[in-house]
């Protein structure tokens, strides 16, 4: 009897919820996950109950998504803030199709953090940050990339260290203008 106490324990302790304030966009663990609170947590398990086991698969059904879900990033970027200015904001369709088609090509948005974005005040604070390249003075929710590093093949290198076609084309009009001004 004293042994089952102590595993629910020690399960209980597993399972704790805590705040969570960071954005962490994993290629690693092919997940993101979206900052949140204990309050939001438990809001959200208390008003739904019988779709959630616990508080645990609040954070893993509403909190956390599947990397591949931005793959295609530019219409994610779009998806998301129709979502939030829709959903999270009220707002019509029409203002979130305009909030859309303006983040569409900002490509060094990525949509994870638009969907990390409670309201529309904290997007135009990231968007500040990000246009004056001040992130570290965005204080909502700290972002945590865990990705791949990048490989570059030699064939890659050799793009930067070899004439291209069109430079050498460059090359051989200047020397021909050079010839055709001496005659």
């Amino acid at each position: 009897m004293i042994e089952n106490e102590n595993m629910q324990n020690d399960d209980n302790m597993k399972k704790k919820i805590t705040d969570n304030g960071v954005l962490v966009i994993s290629e690693i663990q092919k997940k993101v996950i979206l900052p949140y609170t204990k309050g939001e947590v438990k809001e959200i398990y208390r008003k739904n109950k019988e779709l959630y086991k616990d508080e645990q698969d609040v954070i893993e059904k509403e909190f956390t998504k599947d990397f591949y879900y931005y793959r295609h990033q530019f219409t994610s970027r779009f998806r998301e803030a129709v979502e939030l200015i829709t959903k999270r904001e009220g707002m019509s369709k029409l203002d979130g199709f305009n909030l859309g088609s303006e983040l569409f090509l900002k490509s060094y948005l990525h949509p994870a953090i638009i969907s990390a974005c409670k309201n529309l005040d904290e997007l135009n604070v990231y968007l500040d940050c990000l246009d004056k390249n001040e992130l570290d003075d965005f204080k909502v929710f700290d972002i945590k990339y865990e990705l791949y590093p990048a490989v570059i093949s030699k064939n890659d290198i050799g793009i930067y260290e070899k004439e291209t076609f069109f430079k050498r084309l460059s090359k051989f009009f200047r020397k021909m203008f050079k010839k055709c001004e001496y005659n």
